[in-house]
């Protein structure tokens, strides 16, 4: 049937510091023999989610530690084009977060006998390192907090399906689907915890991804393909970039600031007409 295989070689645990340590998961010999090499590096996307981090910063002459909200380029924000719209399994998706994620190379000559399906990618502003430094440094770069180790960027897959007969006969009713995904972070709890806090709203996109594949696994393709193409989603947001986040935040305060003048002509208005008519009433009162 279908195996699924969530890992990455490098596991990652961040708290008050970053532990960081490699990670052998002992099926990497059976992969290799599949063509799969999931690699020992981690991918840092332009295309980014934020993250609540231990950070130092000089704060009077002297450097202190405090945890704050900032942009983290190990979170791969994967959406648009990251996302493979012809599989129902992400088609729906939207968006997912993938976090501290190793990329995924396929040797194609392998098996000429099977079916290679991309499944969540990098953008293509996106790099990779094997350093274990994953906490940023914005005294040395101030805008992400992390250098690029090449000045080429390009896309990775961080998750990819493979169908293959392993059969003598080239029999497409018994095809037998390995699904790997780069991240060991991505399917727990604590992951989906910590960005439930970054967004102020349950993070469910993960456990939607999941609850896909298992239904992709167990059920008619056909008839997930029929009700895939009938059925109608919502548009994700798009991520706004600092200029245009700078823009609407001025528009707020300014559309604020409207808003509280509108109410106090309102208000200034209201009041000179009751005093006009006490006026009025006390002239009454008096002839």
């Amino acid at each position: 049937g279908t195996v699924l295989i969530a890992s990455s070689t490098i596991d990652v645990n961040v708290s008050f510091f970053a532990e960081v340590y490699p990670v052998r998961s002992g099926l990497e010999d059976w992969l290799s023999d599949l063509g799969v090499t999931i690699e020992d590096t981690l991918v840092l996307d332009g295309q980014h989610g934020q993250y609540s981090l231990p950070v130092t910063r000089s704060i009077g002459g002297s450097r202190v530690r405090q945890t704050s909200l900032v942009n983290y380029p190990y979170i791969v924000d994967v959406r648009g084009e990251g996302l493979n719209t012809d599989s129902s399994i992400t088609t729906k998706l939207g968006q997912v977060y993938a976090p501290w994620v190793s990329p995924i190379t396929i040797d194609n000559s392998s098996s000429n006998n099977r079916n290679i399906i991309p499944m969540l990618l990098s953008s293509d502003d996106s790099w990779t390192s094997d350093s274990y430094d994953v906490l940023p440094d914005f005294s040395m770069y101030p805008e992400i907090g992390f250098g690029q180790s090449s000045e080429e960027t390009k896309s990775y897959v961080l998750a990819t399906m493979i169908e293959q007969s392993f059969d003598n006969e080239k029999n497409q009713d018994n095809l037998s689907r390995l699904i790997v995904v780069g991240s060991s972070a991505l399917f727990t709890d604590n992951f989906a915890d910590q960005m439930s806090q970054v967004l102020r709203s349950e993070y469910r996109r993960p456990v939607q991804l999941l609850q896909n594949l298992m239904d992709w696994s167990l059920q008619d393709q056909k008839l997930i393909e029929v009700l895939r193409k009938h059925s109608k989603f919502t548009r994700t947001l798009t991520t706004l970039n600092e200029q245009e986040k700078t823009y609407w935040e001025y528009f707020n305060y300014i559309l604020s600031a409207i808003g509280l003048m509108l109410i106090g002509l309102v208000r200034i208005i209201m009041r000179r007409k009751s005093r006009l008519r006490g006026i009025k009433l006390l002239q009454g009162v008096s002839s």
